[in-house]
This record gives structure tokens, sequence and C-alpha cells, in this order.
């Protein structure tokens, strides 16, 4: 009898299942191979090396991961048992507002789909009134997974339970507003006047 992969190798595996027609699909001809290599390696335009921003963050998320193979000194951490949980927050913030990674998959699905590439993928799938405030504030992360979604049940994939597992909007929120804190029980977040827990 053999152990059981531990929790985070369970899950890597059934993201991995998931992604894998979509990152390999079986016909990568009839809808153009340039398009799919565009929505692989997120082809902008005209620019220069050193302009990819994806570049940086995959640079901040090694540092921020550094941290938790650190023993923090105790005279320059005055919480250092918090410290983890602390930058484990803004990694998780960090991972959750990447452009990147929701470019990738959304054009990877209008691919496959036959909608083709775009650098901005997410414009015609947007209402009237998204378009106009688009010009303005761009896209929400949760727009973003809501057109993810979308896609990928049209294309009978089931992408959309990959972020049902790990995307709050409202922790999004309280970290990305600095409007949380850390007690010695739980993570607890403001919504209106009431206090709650975001788990």
């Amino acid at each position: 009898m053999t152990d059981a992969p531990p929790p985070f190798e369970t899950k890597r595996d059934q993201y991995i299942d998931l992604l894998r027609s979509l990152f390999l699909p079986k016909d990568p001809i009839s809808n153009d191979i340039i398009r799919y290599f565009a929505s692989l390696l997120r082809i902008l335009g005209m620019e220069d090396s050193g302009w990819d921003p994806h570049a940086e963050s995959r640079a901040m998320l090694n540092d921020l991961n550094g941290f938790f193979k650190l023993e923090l000194p105790k005279e320059h951490f005055s919480q250092p048992e918090y410290t983890p949980w602390r930058v484990g927050l803004l990694l998780y913030s960090h991972i959750v507002e990447m452009d990147a990674p929701y470019e990738v998959l959304t054009n990877l699905l209008r691919f496959q789909l036959g909608k083709g590439y775009s650098p901005n993928p997410y414009f015609i799938f947007l209402t009237e009134g998204q378009k106009k405030s688009f010009r303005k504030r761009g896209i929400s992360t949760g727009e973003k997974i809501e057109i993810i979604k979308k896609l990928s049940t049209e294309l009978g994939l089931d992408i959309g339970s990959i972020f049902d597992a790990f995307y709050n909007n409202k922790l999004r929120n309280a970290i990305s507003h600095s409007d949380y804190i850390l007690s010695d029980d739980d993570f607890r977040c403001r919504g209106g006047y009431q206090r709650h827990s975001c788990f």
C-alpha cells in the first residue's frame, strides 16, 4: 500500500489535468497555430526586451517565497510568528492580481473557440457599460474570471473550478486596502461596519 500524495501535490495534479487540454490542444493548426503561440507567449506588439511585467512578478514571488525559508531574527521582527502569515497574504494578493495568467488563459480559450488572439482578450466580451468604464479603470479580477468561466463552459472545460478553489474577492480587497488584522485566532476584515472572518 502506497502513501497518498500530500494535499498540495494532489491539488496541483488536478489543475494539471484540467489545464492540459487547454495548453496542449489536440488540434493547434486549424485555428491558426500562430495565434496559439501568440496566446502562450503573450505577444503584445513592438517592445524591446525588459518590458514584460510578468518577469518582475515572478522575481517578486521568488523573493516573497524566500522569507518562508528564513529564521527571522527576533531583534528585527516584533512578531516573527506572524510574519510568514503577513508575507503569505502579500503573496496571495500579488498572485491573484497578476495580469499574465488571466490573459494567457483567456487567449487560449479564445483560440480553441475560434475567436482569435488579442493583446486585450476581454474587451469584446464586455457589456457596453463595462466597455465605457474599461477606458477609465480597466477590468477587475472578478470580471476577468467571469469571462474565463463563460468561455471555458462554452468549450466544455471546467476551468472555473480552479478559481472557485482559491479566489476570494473579499479577502483580496481586505489585503489590497490593508483593511484587516491578524489575531491569535483568525484573520479579520471589515464588511461595512461589521467585523467578521473572511474565511
